[in-house]
């Protein structure tokens, strides 16, 4: 997977000092992902199962500020509690619907959270990260 517009990848010991300053350890494939690209635009962009038709417009950055995913965890998870707190973003598609991958031990799925769906917003896509990871494709 290509990944353009990324920030400058983080080093194991700023990714260990994120980890410890919110309390979660990333499941492997999102640590592997901060120490590659750090947030940028993917591609291919597409992600597609039986529940989910999207284009995943962007990996969002680990750094603190805004449209950051430490900002996108302590609004949407910590303030507003959309997901729950073992939840962390780290994509968003175009129409501002946000990935999670589950920090919780033994976890690693990853889940879309629809933000204009009363009914049940938060859905399973049954993969992990690195399934997540591979089964995007192009959109060509």
């Amino acid at each position: 997977m290509k990944v353009t517009d990324c920030e400058e990848p983080l080093t194991e010991g700023k990714v260990a000092s994120f980890e410890r300053e919110l309390g979660l350890q990333f499941p492997p494939g999102l640590r592997e992902h901060f120490l590659r690209a750090n947030g940028g635009r993917p591609d291919p962009c597409v992600y597609e199962d039986d529940k989910v038709d999207t284009v995943v417009s962007e990996f969002l950055p680990l750094r603190h500020g805004k449209g950051s995913a430490i900002s996108v965890y302590q609004d949407h998870v910590l303030s507003k509690a959309f997901v729950p707190r073992h939840f962390f973003p780290f994509a968003v598609d175009g129409g501002g619907d946000y990935f999670y991958v589950d920090c919780s031990p033994g976890g690693g799925r990853v889940y879309l959270y629809r933000h204009d769906t009363a009914y049940e917003p938060v859905v399973p896509l049954n993969v992990s990260i690195d399934e997540f990871w591979s089964r995007l494709k192009s959109n060509e």
